[in-house]
């Protein structure tokens, strides 16, 4: 790992730098290599708060499951768009469990993207979800929280300040998960 980080051009720069001004410098700051935000839409990730926006948006309980289906091809679509406006390739991933990192650089690499979109990969993975339960001896239907599995679109871009980076989002048949990765730059800005 050391030889990784000492091949670094960003590293050699800085050490360059230092050697070079060490007389001036009284400290150096060091950090990560990744900077990740994570976005929730906090009030539909809690039973309350999805009642209430169902309640808000006019949706009965009935009609949940088609309301949910429609918000998320709309999302999907939306999701895909800037790829397919770039001509770039959305692929499946039949297993999770492949990175998808090492996926979207080799993509990036094999058709020489050096800025914008490189590629939207998506997979079928667990995610936490609601769904309407018929409550036989109360008579009513009941909105509960449900594991399921969503679809995953992780869009991968060259950003012109993050570098290579990744934003993902998921979405279910049956409302979008809670929680999602909005960005996460795995290179140091240029």
């Amino acid at each position: 790992m050391l030889s990784a980080v000492l091949s670094n051009p960003l590293h050699t720069t800085s050490v360059a730098f230092l050697s070079k001004h060490e007389g001036d410098v009284i400290g150096t700051l060091s950090g990560f290599d990744q900077l990740v935000f994570r976005g929730t839409l906090r009030p539909l990730a809690y039973m309350n708060g999805m009642k209430s926006y169902l309640y808000l948006a006019g949706v009965l309980l009935k009609d949940f499951a088609g309301h949910a289906l429609k918000l998320t091809q709309h999302l999907n679509e939306a999701s895909l768009d800037p790829a397919r406006r770039s001509s770039r390739p959305v692929q499946y991933l039949p297993s999770s469990g492949t990175s998808k990192e090492e996926m979207a650089r080799k993509i990036a690499e094999t058709d020489g993207v050096k800025e914008g979109p490189v590629c939207v990969l998506t997979a079928v993975e667990p995610c936490n979800s609601f769904d309407i339960h018929r409550n036989r001896e109360a008579k009513i239907l009941e909105l509960v929280p449900r594991k399921r599995k969503c679809l995953h679109l992780y869009q991968y871009q060259f950003h012109p300040a993050f570098g290579f980076s990744e934003v993902g989002a998921s979405w279910s048949g049956h409302f979008p998960e809670p929680g999602c990765d909005a960005l996460s730059g795995t290179e140091r800005p240029r």
